[in-house]
């Protein structure tokens, strides 16, 4: 079910109730959360040993600090724009599918060592915190270029762990090693090397068709999530992660103002339906929304307004418009006593009722019923009772019961 499906869904369920109340992803091993689309899959280190297509010279394995990395090899990543240095006698044994980075083939063939970049899910100090109670260190670094990022060093089983994580813009960019611990000792000073001299350009990530995907995934995900919680203070924090990475999608806007006006913030829901009407002004759901809203705050004119402004744009929908005549008309008699109005707009929603499971046309019946008691039309509103009861027999009651109310 694709997001605007589920707040249709939602929205009509908001107003029949109404009405009827008049009774580090999978890819490389960064354990705080990325996103899901990230391909690279872990690597058994035998599976990297058995597969090694390359010899590689151990002679310098014991390099200095002072090495010259103006010797050194790089690694472009085009998909987000990084880049890093490495030793000269290590080599890339292959990059991902998707572009997300690289494994690296050092001296020692025991050794995963690992450069790639996901969407963070912003959850990063979490996974900091949680590192450091197991033991772990965790210390502030910051690259050549001025980039701020956490070095995680820490034993892990018979081999210490060497993560470097810098998180900017939403996207989180790794270094990982897991070495052997004599390989470590001796070659700390060249990994701390490769940490500093790691490069980021924010731009070429921004102007990556991929990066491009990876924005509309995320954001759908962070909706999807957000509309599960509609209605509660948590889905906020999901809508807003959404707004920072995509600020003009109307839609967000539209499904933050409903899960405000179930919340009851209808001041918030307002700006938020307005703003989806300013970057959408054909969208009639928007419409229907600021409409519900300006209900709910009293300002019944102003409702009325956009009522009919989304029933203009409902002309190829008709059960939206049934949605949308049905909610307009419980405003009008109950609120403005425009009795008439309403009833005419009830019967626009029979003639263009498609016998939904939400609006058949026994319950439309009902409604106009509503309409003509609140009014004092006694006899047409049992009449309409009479023809709801006909048409479904869970009406009966109701219809024998006003039936005795009027006989009294």
């Amino acid at each position: 079910m694709n997001t605007k499906t589920q707040i249709i869904l939602i929205l009509t369920v908001v107003v029949f109730s109404l009405l009827l109340g008049l009774g580090i992803g999978s890819f490389m091993g960064s354990k705080f959360k990325q996103n899901n689309n990230a391909e690279m899959k872990y690597t058994d280190k035998n599976e990297i040993a058995s597969s090694q297509t390359e010899q590689t010279d151990t002679s310098n394995s014991n390099m200095s600090l002072t090495e010259n990395t103006n010797k050194w090899k790089q690694y472009t990543n085009a998909r987000y724009g990084f880049t890093v240095l490495y030793p000269d006698n290590w080599s890339i044994k292959e990059t991902s599918q998707n572009g997300d980075g690289a494994f690296f083939v050092t001296e020692n063939k025991n050794n995963d060592v690992r450069a790639f970049a996901s969407f963070s899910d912003e959850n990063s100090e979490e996974y900091f915190e949680n590192t450091k109670i197991s033991g772990k260190k965790v210390i502030d670094i910051k690259t050549i270029q001025g980039f701020g990022g956490k070095l995680i060093i820490g034993e892990d089983k018979d081999k210490v762990q060497y993560e470097y994580i810098i998180v900017n813009e939403q996207i989180a960019y790794t270094f990982y090693a897991l070495l052997d611990k004599e390989y470590y000792a001796l070659n700390k000073g060249i990994l701390d090397e490769i940490i500093k001299n790691i490069k980021i350009e924010s731009q070429s990530v921004n102007n990556s068709p991929k990066h491009e995907d990876d924005v509309k995934n995320k954001v759908e995900q962070l909706l999807d999530k957000a509309n599960e919680l509609i209605g509660k203070k948590e889905s906020l924090k999901f809508f807003d992660e959404a707004l920072k990475l995509d600020p003009n999608n109307a839609e967000i806007y539209h499904s933050k103002g409903l899960s405000l006006r179930v919340m009851g913030d209808n001041s918030e829901a307002l700006k938020n339906y307005e703003k989806a009407i300013e970057l959408n002004p054909n969208e009639k759901e928007y419409y229907l929304g600021k409409a519900s809203v300006l209900k709910d705050l009293s300002r019944y004119n102003e409702a009325k307004k956009f009522y009919e402004k989304a029933l203009e744009l409902s002309q190829n929908d008709r059960e939206f418009a049934v949605i949308v005549c049905v909610s307009e008309a419980d405003v009008l008699y109950k609120n403005m006593q425009e009795y008439d109005e309403a009833i005419k707009l009830y019967d626009k929603a029979m003639e263009l009722n498609t016998n939904s499971e939400d609006f058949d046309d026994a319950t439309i019946f009902v409604f106009k019923g509503n309409c003509y008691d609140a009014q004092g039309n006694s006899d047409e509103a049992l009449n309409m009772y009479k023809k709801a009861s006909e048409l479904d027999s869970k009406w009966e009651d109701m219809y024998q019961w006003y039936l005795n109310y009027k006989a009294k």
